[in-house]
């Protein structure tokens, strides 16, 4: 979370946090305002989520879960970024990889 340093201040103060909800370390940045241009806001990222599913025996039990889990989350990817290209690998033993299939969503 950023906060002013003072009332007159053209810094903020910036707060790291580790997946613990600890704090780690602390910025101080100057704030500079910047112009936003279509000519310097360039073409829009595609993403590429690659999931990698372990299908061996042990995950037997998490596969149904893991399947709703994905559809929620690609859902939510896709209505956030239409141009979202989507790779899906399983893999259940060694030497035994498959790509199902690489798709863009839009």
């Amino acid at each position: 979370m950023a906060a002013k340093t003072s009332k007159n201040s053209n810094q903020s103060k910036f707060t790291l946090y580790n997946f613990a909800g600890e704090e780690k370390a602390y910025y101080l940045v100057d704030r500079k305002q910047l112009e936003v241009t279509p000519e310097n806001l360039g073409k829009p990222n595609i993403a590429h989520s690659i999931i990698i599913i372990d299908c061996s025996g042990s995950m037997t039990w998490d596969i149904e879960e893991l399947k709703e889990t994905l559809l929620k989350l690609l859902t939510l990817d896709e209505y956030s970024n239409a141009d979202l290209l989507v790779t899906l690998i399983t893999y259940a033993s060694q030497g035994d990889v498959t790509c199902h299939f690489q798709l863009k969503c839009r």
